[in-house]
Protein backbone atom coordinates (compact mmCIF):
# COMPACT_ATOMS: atom_id res chain seq x y z
CA UNK A 1 0.00 0.00 0.00
CA UNK A 2 1.40 3.98 -0.54
CA UNK A 3 0.02 4.69 2.69
CA UNK A 4 0.49 3.17 5.98
CA UNK A 5 -1.74 -0.05 6.84
CA UNK A 6 -1.94 -2.84 9.13
CA UNK A 7 0.53 -5.74 7.63
CA UNK A 8 -1.66 -8.41 7.19
CA UNK A 9 0.81 -10.52 9.62
CA UNK A 10 0.21 -8.30 12.30
CA UNK A 11 -0.78 -9.94 15.91
CA UNK A 12 -2.41 -6.46 16.95
CA UNK A 13 -6.38 -6.84 17.42
CA UNK A 14 -9.16 -6.36 16.65
CA UNK A 15 -6.79 -7.04 12.73
CA UNK A 16 -5.27 -9.88 13.39
CA UNK A 17 -8.87 -11.70 13.90
CA UNK A 18 -10.40 -10.23 10.82
CA UNK A 19 -7.23 -10.96 8.81
CA UNK A 20 -7.41 -14.53 9.83
CA UNK A 21 -10.77 -14.90 8.92
CA UNK A 22 -9.41 -15.02 5.19
CA UNK A 23 -5.90 -16.48 5.84
CA UNK A 24 -7.52 -19.49 7.57
CA UNK A 25 -9.65 -20.07 4.33
CA UNK A 26 -6.65 -20.23 2.24
CA UNK A 27 -7.86 -16.55 1.00
CA UNK A 28 -5.26 -13.57 0.94
CA UNK A 29 -6.94 -10.70 2.83
CA UNK A 30 -8.99 -8.75 0.43
CA UNK A 31 -7.01 -5.41 -0.28
CA UNK A 32 -10.07 -2.94 0.57
CA UNK A 33 -10.33 -4.51 3.68
CA UNK A 34 -6.41 -4.10 4.69
CA UNK A 35 -6.26 -0.59 2.94
CA UNK A 36 -9.43 0.62 5.52
CA UNK A 37 -6.90 -0.17 8.33
CA UNK A 38 -5.70 3.58 7.72
CA UNK A 39 -8.23 4.84 9.74
CA UNK A 40 -8.75 2.67 12.48
CA UNK A 41 -12.20 4.30 13.43
CA UNK A 42 -13.30 3.34 9.30
CA UNK A 43 -11.62 -0.07 10.11
CA UNK A 44 -14.35 -0.37 12.81
CA UNK A 45 -17.18 0.68 10.27
CA UNK A 46 -15.74 -2.24 7.99
CA UNK A 47 -15.64 -4.38 10.19
CA UNK A 48 -19.36 -4.51 11.41
CA UNK A 49 -20.75 -4.07 7.60
CA UNK A 50 -18.13 -7.28 7.05
CA UNK A 51 -20.20 -8.83 10.24
CA UNK A 52 -23.11 -8.20 8.66
CA UNK A 53 -22.41 -9.95 5.70
CA UNK A 54 -21.10 -12.31 7.40
CA UNK A 55 -23.58 -13.67 9.04
CA UNK A 56 -26.64 -12.67 6.98
CA UNK A 57 -29.49 -15.14 7.39
CA UNK A 58 -30.61 -14.50 3.84
CA UNK A 59 -27.84 -13.60 1.51
CA UNK A 60 -26.33 -16.85 0.59
CA UNK A 61 -21.91 -16.63 0.65
CA UNK A 62 -22.41 -18.18 -2.62
CA UNK A 63 -24.97 -15.37 -4.10
CA UNK A 64 -22.60 -12.56 -2.54
CA UNK A 65 -19.48 -13.67 -3.81
CA UNK A 66 -21.42 -13.66 -7.48
CA UNK A 67 -21.94 -10.13 -7.02
CA UNK A 68 -18.65 -9.66 -6.30
CA UNK A 69 -17.37 -11.10 -9.21
CA UNK A 70 -19.66 -9.60 -11.80
CA UNK A 71 -18.83 -6.22 -9.95
CA UNK A 72 -15.09 -6.96 -9.65
CA UNK A 73 -15.06 -7.58 -13.08
CA UNK A 74 -17.42 -4.37 -14.43
CA UNK A 75 -15.14 -2.06 -12.07
CA UNK A 76 -11.65 -3.88 -13.28
CA UNK A 77 -11.01 -4.17 -9.92
CA UNK A 78 -8.02 -7.23 -10.79
CA UNK A 79 -7.81 -8.18 -6.61
CA UNK A 80 -11.19 -9.03 -5.88
CA UNK A 81 -11.90 -11.20 -9.29
CA UNK A 82 -8.88 -13.18 -7.77
CA UNK A 83 -10.26 -13.41 -4.55
CA UNK A 84 -13.95 -14.18 -5.51
CA UNK A 85 -12.94 -16.63 -8.22
CA UNK A 86 -11.25 -18.14 -5.63
CA UNK A 87 -13.96 -18.02 -3.17
CA UNK A 88 -16.42 -19.37 -6.27
CA UNK A 89 -14.06 -22.40 -6.29
CA UNK A 90 -14.05 -22.86 -2.92
CA UNK A 91 -18.44 -23.69 -3.37
CA UNK A 92 -17.38 -25.29 -6.58
CA UNK A 93 -17.53 -23.34 -9.22
CA UNK A 94 -14.34 -24.03 -11.16
CA UNK A 95 -15.72 -23.31 -15.11
CA UNK A 96 -15.92 -19.55 -15.43
CA UNK A 97 -15.41 -18.20 -18.35
CA UNK A 98 -13.67 -14.71 -18.30
CA UNK A 99 -15.89 -11.78 -18.39
CA UNK A 100 -14.47 -8.64 -20.16
CA UNK A 101 -15.68 -5.32 -18.75
CA UNK A 102 -17.44 -4.53 -22.02
CA UNK A 103 -19.71 -7.75 -21.47
CA UNK A 104 -23.00 -6.41 -21.19
CA UNK A 105 -24.60 -7.37 -17.93
CA UNK A 106 -26.35 -8.92 -15.57
CA UNK A 107 -24.11 -11.77 -17.02
CA UNK A 108 -22.13 -14.06 -14.80
CA UNK A 109 -21.12 -17.34 -16.72
CA UNK A 110 -23.28 -20.15 -16.27
CA UNK A 111 -25.39 -18.48 -13.58
CA UNK A 112 -28.26 -20.33 -14.12
CA UNK A 113 -26.28 -23.16 -13.30
CA UNK A 114 -24.40 -22.53 -10.61
CA UNK A 115 -24.68 -25.59 -8.03
CA UNK A 116 -26.24 -24.25 -4.76
CA UNK A 117 -27.90 -21.37 -6.07
CA UNK A 118 -31.78 -21.21 -5.96
CA UNK A 119 -33.86 -19.54 -7.88
CA UNK A 120 -34.19 -16.61 -5.38
CA UNK A 121 -30.81 -16.26 -5.51
CA UNK A 122 -30.67 -15.84 -9.36
CA UNK A 123 -33.36 -13.47 -9.14
CA UNK A 124 -31.83 -11.89 -6.60
CA UNK A 125 -28.04 -11.54 -8.11
CA UNK A 126 -29.93 -10.15 -11.32
CA UNK A 127 -31.52 -7.03 -8.85
CA UNK A 128 -28.59 -6.12 -7.57
CA UNK A 129 -25.94 -6.15 -10.48
CA UNK A 130 -28.84 -4.27 -12.38
CA UNK A 131 -29.05 -1.57 -9.20
CA UNK A 132 -25.96 -1.16 -9.46
CA UNK A 133 -24.86 -1.20 -13.16
CA UNK A 134 -28.52 -0.18 -14.60
CA UNK A 135 -30.48 2.11 -11.89
CA UNK A 136 -32.90 2.72 -14.74
CA UNK A 137 -34.10 -1.20 -14.64
CA UNK A 138 -35.28 -0.66 -10.63
CA UNK A 139 -38.50 0.56 -11.45
CA UNK A 140 -41.62 0.53 -9.09
CA UNK A 141 -42.83 -2.61 -10.99
CA UNK A 142 -39.75 -4.80 -10.27
CA UNK A 143 -39.57 -3.40 -6.52
CA UNK A 144 -43.01 -4.63 -6.23
CA UNK A 145 -42.48 -8.15 -8.03
CA UNK A 146 -39.53 -8.55 -5.66
CA UNK A 147 -41.75 -8.03 -2.45
CA UNK A 148 -44.36 -10.21 -4.19
CA UNK A 149 -41.65 -13.12 -4.14
CA UNK A 150 -41.40 -12.26 -0.01
CA UNK A 151 -38.22 -10.30 -0.80
CA UNK A 152 -38.23 -7.44 1.99
CA UNK A 153 -37.10 -4.19 1.00
CA UNK A 154 -34.24 -4.16 3.31
CA UNK A 155 -33.15 -7.50 1.92
CA UNK A 156 -33.35 -6.34 -1.60
CA UNK A 157 -31.14 -2.50 -0.11
CA UNK A 158 -28.65 -5.24 1.65
CA UNK A 159 -28.22 -7.14 -1.90
CA UNK A 160 -27.11 -3.89 -3.80
CA UNK A 161 -25.02 -2.14 -0.94
CA UNK A 162 -22.68 -5.23 -1.00
CA UNK A 163 -21.88 -4.93 -4.59
CA UNK A 164 -21.52 -1.04 -3.57
CA UNK A 165 -19.00 -1.58 -1.00
CA UNK A 166 -16.98 -3.34 -3.74
CA UNK A 167 -17.31 -0.38 -6.19
CA UNK A 168 -16.83 2.32 -3.72
CA UNK A 169 -13.36 0.72 -2.77
CA UNK A 170 -12.15 0.30 -6.26
CA UNK A 171 -10.97 3.72 -6.52
CA UNK A 172 -9.39 3.79 -3.25
CA UNK A 173 -7.53 0.88 -4.52
CA UNK A 174 -6.39 1.98 -7.48
CA UNK A 175 -5.33 4.95 -5.40
CA UNK A 176 -3.44 4.02 -2.08
CA UNK A 177 -3.31 0.51 -3.28
CA UNK A 178 -0.83 -1.23 -5.16
CA UNK A 179 -1.21 -3.40 -8.96
CA UNK A 180 -1.69 -6.50 -8.09
CA UNK A 181 -1.32 -9.02 -11.21
CA UNK A 182 -4.01 -11.40 -12.22
CA UNK A 183 -2.96 -15.06 -12.52
CA UNK A 184 -3.51 -16.82 -15.22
Amino acid sequence: MKIKTIPTDTTEEPFATLYQSFLSKGLNVPAPLELVTASTPLFNVYQRLLGHYFNHRELSPLLMACIRYTVAHRSGFEACIVMNRDILALHGVTNLTPLEQETPLPNLPNLPNLPNLNEADVRMYHFAVDALFYPERITEVRIETMRNANVSDALMFDAAFHGALLLMMGPLIAAFGETVPVPK
